[in-house]
């Protein structure tokens, strides 16, 4: 939702700058964010998926960003899936 990546979108800014990522075919990165001399890749979701997390893990290393997290609302056992409150 909006309001979900509005909220984590003002979290990640207090981490370092935050960039949006978009290639010609149409795939995105919801946030990438430059903490030091680290690049990590964010994807916001209500409810987290594998899918979600294989396709970012695809993009983050396609553009060789070696960090990457599925922010979600709802609960979920996957690997690589974080919550707001610990961003």
């Amino acid at each position: 939702s909006v309001l979900l990546e509005n909220a984590v979108y003002n979290l990640l800014r207090q981490k370092g700058s935050v960039y949006y990522y978009q290639t010609k075919a149409g795939a995105e990165i919801d946030f990438i964010v430059k903490h030091g001399k680290d690049y990590f890749a964010f994807e916001v979701k209500s409810h987290a998926h594998q899918t979600d997390v294989n396709r970012l893990q695809r993009l983050s290393q396609k553009f060789h960003v070696q960090n990457y997290f599925v922010v979600s609302q709802a609960y979920s056992p996957l690997a690589n899936v974080v919550y707001p409150f610990q961003l």
